[in-house]
């Protein structure tokens, strides 16, 4: 057991927290919930509050909850509110160690905001973790994989995270979908044929990748990739689109034994049911409706639906986005002779206007993966990824704090969250 066992609190909750077997900055809370009064937990440090757990409803019996959020090595203190009467009394609750083979890195700067980065990191071993606001480590779990940890993600149950390493391009083996729960412990695997590199969770729950759609073409092998959905109860696979269905291998590029189009990013909005996927090899962003497959919009490689004034603003090996109606902000990766960047486009009347361009200090080429995220403040949070760097720069594109990681640390994509698995900051 990784956490010291806590005092039983005699307050008529009766709390007790357990430190995880698994995870060292976990702890395993139970108390009764009152009759009369929804109740929460609450975790201080020695600076107040740390983290606060979601409500628990009145006399739902005994409540079991994975404690979240906590820092490793930390002494906390920790008890019940109620929503209505007086809290429970605080008892003790220490952390344990960080792994000894978890990468270091260094911080500078403080960050404009508060909450959670749900990713993951590469190098000689491969984690699931999930950082605080700066860059403390508050849940890990390594997941041994031959091939790379691209992206983690928290499950819409709320009962852990799921992690698929990608088999390599020219491997047949598959790749898994791995749902990990808060104490580390694997609660289900699927096989994953054809994954390539990104993958999300609608709120139905089911799952949709970017897989490869392996075809012959004139007696060339290339690859494309579809957008398709698993469902996990049946099994069942479904294509919504694929990329042999908008482009043509013999026109719009040259086959060969690689990838043909690369698709690396997607993302899915639930309001309007629309799919937008990030083709690497095509410099494209491609909006795809999910009832029917259909292509709505087409940002950027061939036959886009809008212009760019200068051939140096169009995207090259691009990877993450945020695409809405008249802008898009994407982690333009660019060639080994170019310096990655963060590039933002206002979007009117057939046109693709740079207006924003941030490149880090010092530049850095990003040969793989990179991802960006913007905040309502108008600031940036940047995933340097394979450049083992984070950064967070204001709305004038100042940088106000950064992460650095020991050589050979890559980051994965990343989930900037406000809480996770039910706790969040205050």
């Amino acid at each position: 057991m990784i956490g010291l066992l806590a005092m039983v609190a005699c307050d008529g909750y009766g709390l007790v927290v357990l430190g995880s077997a698994g995870v060292s900055t976990v702890g395993n809370a139970t108390w009764t919930a009152a009759a009369e009064s929804r109740t929460r937990l609450i975790a201080e440090d020695g600076e107040g509050v740390r983290v606060r757990g979601e409500w628990q409803d009145a006399g739902a019996g005994v409540v079991s909850v994975a404690v979240l959020g906590l820092r490793a090595d930390t002494e906390y203190s920790i008890h019940i509110e109620a929503e209505s009467g007086s809290p429970g009394e605080a008892i003790p609750f220490t952390t344990g160690p960080l792994p000894a083979a978890f990468p270091s890195w260094s911080t500078t700067g403080a960050p404009g905001w508060s909450g959670f980065l749900v990713t993951s990191l590469m190098g000689e071993s491969q984690w699931a973790v999930v950082l605080d606001e700066e860059g403390a480590p508050v849940w890990f779990v390594e997941v041994p994989a031959d091939g790379r940890l691209v992206r983690v993600r928290e499950r819409k149950d709320g009962r852990g995270v799921w992690a698929v390493p990608a088999a390599r391009t020219d491997k047949s083996d598959p790749s898994y979908l791995i749902g990990l729960d808060w104490n580390g412990v694997e609660l289900e695997r699927h096989e994953i044929a054809e994954f390539s590199h990104d993958y999300l969770e609608l709120e139905t729950g089911t799952i949709a990748f970017l897989n490869y759609d392996r075809r012959e073409v004139e007696g060339a092998a290339v690859i494309g990739n579809t957008i398709t959905e698993l469902d996990l109860e049946s099994g069942a696979e479904v294509d919504i689109f694929s990329t042999f269905d908008l482009w043509d291998p013999e026109l719009d590029t040259i086959p060969g034994d690689g990838e043909w189009t690369g698709g690396n990013a997607m993302d899915f909005d639930d309001e309007s049911g629309v799919y937008t996927a990030g083709f690497r090899q095509m410099g494209a962003l491609v909006e795809v409706e999910r009832s029917t497959g259909a292509v709505l919009r087409q940002f950027g490689g061939p036959s886009s639906d809008y212009k760019f004034a200068d051939e140096g603003d169009e995207l090259l090996l691009q990877h993450q986005f945020q695409w809405s109606g008249d802008s898009a902000l994407v982690f333009d990766n660019r060639s080994s002779s170019e310096d990655s960047r963060v590039i933002e486009y206002a979007i009117s009347d057939g046109m693709a206007t740079p207006v924003w361009t941030h490149i880090s200090d010092p530049p850095v080429w990003v040969f793989a993966l990179g991802d960006v995220d913007r905040a309502d403040d108008g600031s940036t949070f940047i995933d340097w990824a394979s450049a083992g760097a984070l950064e967070e720069v204001d709305a004038e594109g100042a940088t106000r704090w950064t992460l650095s990681a020991e050589l050979g640390t890559a980051f994965g994509f990343l989930d900037r969250v406000a809480g996770f698995g039910g706790f969040a900051r205050p």
